[in-house]
């Protein structure tokens, strides 16, 4: 390790060798229980690393390989290409009077390795292949640490820093479109050492995706890479020097620039500047990214570029980079600091291509330029990069304290907040309208039964984006979509019967929405079907959401729990909401068909489990919210002054926990549904919300407490020794239900589960779930930077593959077959871990232990959460 290592790497920082390849065998396979997820789902594979970016402005990816992978420019188009080869940093180190020169590409790979044999070939002259393992990647988002001092013929110390300036309360930062990258060297020899360090970057606009491949064969991977057709406009890039600071400028010659879409007119920006040392900067305009890289010989021979023309301009279906470098030399020694960044700036998004409705994105509110210009942010970056660093060390510290300096804790909570620059993230200026995609698949913004789980990091960090966000809730509880939509209410593995599809309006007045819409995927023709985020809600059309029993209490304790859990607590959030809680209750109670003040479920997954119990008659899941929810409906009443509303909720509670116990507790735990003893691990819901707002609890203590044990017991230490958390659904007898999600581990229900733990003293069982839900993700599983809604390990039956495989040829085809590897003989009677829809944004319910640590904090100064490492 480096002399350095410890004035800047964090010891809790999660970590993998560099390049250190994850064994394809052990990802995840795509799900056998979900065969529409074999048509469908992304699989981007192991290599991933913490996005750059700002929340709304998209976002880039530089995997722990070193190539920058993941691009999320437009928002909701994901593209994952491995194969960018210009975009990269590259190391020259030359020790004074030897013959000894280091020159390194840092990326463990190289063209060679590529999976389009017109790649091959390129950028033949630069040296590739960092070896695998020689240097570690460690991170704790939004920071990331690359020490390559370590590779076997590097003889400096030297470690990269990356950073977004995401950071709490701070809009305006937190919005910008930026990567902040600072290279701290070290001279251990005892002669000066020359150090150039260069940044090269290919020109992106008017790069397109391809077309998704959705025909590809169960168990492989689902992709969605540049095309390898080059852009049919005229590249441009420009050279600036301004002080201390030179950048490179890439988009495109601006008549063709006014020929893209909306959404893709704009342009990036690398630059390099002068730390604290005498550092030469040099820069290069242009390099054909398909040719040999032999214009950057004078950085691998010397260590400098041989700078030049400022400006270039390409011709159409070219594609080219620019390259910007600093070099500097090092007593011995002596250390320094090199600061680089990456920047872009697409201001418009238009949500459905052409004609859509068009909006700035939040970062332009700030724009000192109103012309496309990234060098704006760069600039930005440069000027403040060390103050918004002390800042992100000030968030990293206040985790820290909050999870009693546990190492696993920090991690859990900090790096599972990858999403708010990765998941399809829209912030509107003007507006201030913002939402998150439930996942890169299921595109639907701020899915409300998942965000009751994760939406406690903006409420924590950003809490007017939050109330923001629940404010378009509340509208849409009183709003009305007479659009009819074919709602499912059988599931035979994915084949709807006719008989089980029933239309029905879009949107009910009264019923809270599942979520505030999706953009258009295709381009609209008829602008009658465009869709529209935050205009359009209810954009899921699979259950029948008017329906469901869980999103009207869900919005009800959000709305108490926005108002409880702010130092503020200001009456006038409670006010503005509270014509729609009113509304809320209502329009459920309607569903209580037997008096007893608890509304029951219809028949049909009519819940966040929308695919696995058709529970029917009185659940623990949604009954429990309901009561919750009655509390915080109780609690919210009395501060305005609503007396006439407290008497008559309370009335509904006292009589709902009798139904409530007398219907479901079997002396063990709380029976799933009516007629199902089935122990589902979220069948206390509502009791964990409702001691997170120091509500009354939903049944007497020791009965919740027993549940809680009784969870554990089965749903844990039952499902592979404890050593994954808890499976969704499980029988007292070790069996699992056979329902489409009862065999996983949902991400979000383990972290809010631990959190439910610790507030009702188990504090060894809430450490079991963390360490066995970070284990699965951040290790066993290969899914770093990419967590899953769910992941499953069962055995799989012939039976159960018969049926995906039925499904998936009347996707395909009565032709299609399996490949040999997944046909019923291979596979029947195995254990395959399996996953669905990576990049979800319930991970980020791990936010929930840091509120939950304080309470404990304040409750007993001997409540810290300990033992976790």
């Amino acid at each position: 390790m480096s002399s350095i290592d410890s004035k800047i790497i964090p010891s809790d920082a999660w970590s993998i060798p560099i390049g250190k390849p994850f064994p394809a065998k052990d990802h995840p396979d795509i799900s056998f229980r979900v065969p529409w997820e074999q048509l469908q789902m992304t699989r981007d594979g192991a290599r991933q690393g913490c996005p750059v970016g700002g929340m709304g402005a998209g976002s880039i990816g530089r995997s722990y390989f070193g190539d920058f992978a993941r691009w999320q420019i437009i928002p909701y188009e994901h593209v994952y290409d491995n194969e960018v080869y210009g975009s990269q940093f590259h190391l020259y180190v030359k020790p004074e009077g030897t013959g000894r020169t280091f020159i390194q590409t840092l990326m463990a790979g190289s063209p060679k390795d590529s999976t389009r044999p017109s790649l091959s070939g390129v950028l033949s002259t630069w040296p590739w292949n960092y070896p695998a393992e020689r240097g570690v990647y460690s991170a704790l988002f939004p920071k990331v640490w690359c020490d390559y001092s370590v590779h076997p013929e590097n003889p400096i110390n030297i470690i990269l820093e990356q950073f977004s300036p995401v950071i709490p309360h701070d809009y305006f930062s937190s919005s910008l479109p930026l990567g902040i990258y600072t290279w701290h060297v070290h001279n251990p020899l005892e002669v000066p050492v020359k150090v150039g360090i260069l940044f090269t970057f290919e020109n992106m606009v008017g790069r397109m995706p391809e077309k998704r491949n959705l025909t590809r064969n169960i168990g492989e991977y689902t992709q969605c890479r540049w095309s390898e057709k080059l852009p049919e406009i005229r590249q441009a890039q420009e050279v600036v020097e301004e002080g201390n600071l030179l950048a490179a400028k890439l988009s495109c010659h601006k008549d063709d620039l006014a020929r893209l879409p909306v959404s893709r007119r704009g342009e990036f920006s690398i630059a390099a500047g002068k730390g604290s040392l005498d550092t030469a900067l040099s820069y290069l305009a242009s390099f054909d990214c398909r040719g040999d890289g032999g214009e950057l010989a004078g950085f691998f021979d010397g260590g400098r570029l041989p700078s030049g023309p400022r400006q270039s301009a390409g011709i159409p279906g070219t594609l080219h980079g620019a390259a910007v470098c600093a070099t500097l030399t090092l007593k011995p020694g002596e250390s320094g600091d090199i600061p680089m960044a990456l920047s872009w700036d697409f201001p418009s998004i238009s949500i459905s291509e052409p004609g859509g409705r068009i909006f700035k994105r939040k970062y332009t509110e700030h724009k000192k330029n109103p012309e496309i210009d990234a060098l704006e942010f760069v600039r930005l970056g440069m000027q403040n990069r060390k103050d918004w660093s002390s800042k992100i060390d000030r968030w990293h510290d206040d985790v820290r304290a909050s999870a009693n300096n546990d190492p696993l804790l920090t991690k859990t909570i900090l790096n599972e907040q990858y999403y708010l620059l990765d998941g399809g993230t829209l912030w509107e200026a003007d507006t201030g309208n913002f939402g998150f995609l439930e996942s890169i698949d299921y595109f639907n913004y701020e899915t409300l039964d998942v965000r009751f789980y994760y939406s406690f990091t903006t409420l924590r960090y950003w809490p007017d984006i939050e109330n923001r966000v629940m404010e378009l809730f509340s509208e849409g509880v009183d709003k009305e979509d007479s659009r009819m939509v074919p709602w499912k209410y059988g599931y035979d593995y994915g084949h709807q019967r006719p008989e089980d599809i029933k239309e029905d309006i879009r949107l009910v007045r009264g019923a809270c929405p599942h979520d505030l819409g999706r953009p258009t995927l295709e381009p609209a023709t008829d602008p009658e079907k465009a869709e529209d985020p935050f205009v359009h809600f209810n954009a899921y059309s699979y259950r029948n959401v008017n329906l469901w029993k869980d999103l009207n209490t869900k919005y009800v304790l959000m709305v108490y729990r926005n108002y409880y859990l702010s130092p503020e607590r200001n009456r006038d959030l409670l006010r503005s909401h509270w014509s729609s809680v009113v509304k809320a209750m209502e329009y459920l109670q309607q569903f209580d068909t037997n008096g007893d003040f608890i509304p029951e479920n219809s028949g049909f997954p009519d819940q966040t489990f929308d695919s696995a119990w058709h529970m029917k008659g009185l659940s623990a899941y949604c009954g429990g919210l309901w009561l919750a929810a009655l509390e915080a409906a109780i609690e919210m009443a009395r501060i305005l002054n609503e007396s006439s509303s407290v008497e008559r909720y309370q009335h509904w509670l006292s009589v709902g926990k009798k139904s409530f116990h007398d219907t479901l507790w079997n002396g063990k735990y709380y029976d799933c549904y009516e007629g199902c003893n089935d122990v589902m691990a979220d069948q206390l819901c509502g009791q964990w919300y409702a001691d997170l707002l120091d509500l009354p609890p939903i049944d007497e203590p020791e009965y919740i407490v027993t549940a809680y044990k009784s969870i554990f017991r089965h749903n844990c230490l039952n499902y592979f020794n404890g050593e994954r958390g808890v499976v969704t659904g499980i029988t007292t007898e070790g069996v699992i239900p056979d329902e489409e999600q009862t065999p996983e581990v949902w991400i979000a229900v383990n972290y809010s589960l631990a959190s439910a733990f610790m507030m009702r003293g188990l504090r060894d069982e809430a450490i079991q779930l963390i360490k066995g839900t970070h284990s699965l993700i951040w290790g066993k599983c290969g899914l770093w930077w990419a967590t899953p809604e769910a992941i499953s390990c069962e055995e799989i039956t012939g039976d159960r593959l018969e049926r995906a495989y039925e499904f998936a040829r009347i996707k395909r085809g009565d032709t299609w077959r399996p490949p040999k590897a997944y046909t019923v003989k291979e596979l029947a009677g195995k254990e395959r871990l399996q996953m669905r829809a990576p990049q979800y944004s319930r991970p980020m319910a791990s936010s929930v232990l840091l509120y939950v640590c304080d309470k404990l904090r304040r409750r007993d100064t001997s409540g810290a959460i300990t033992g976790l490492t």
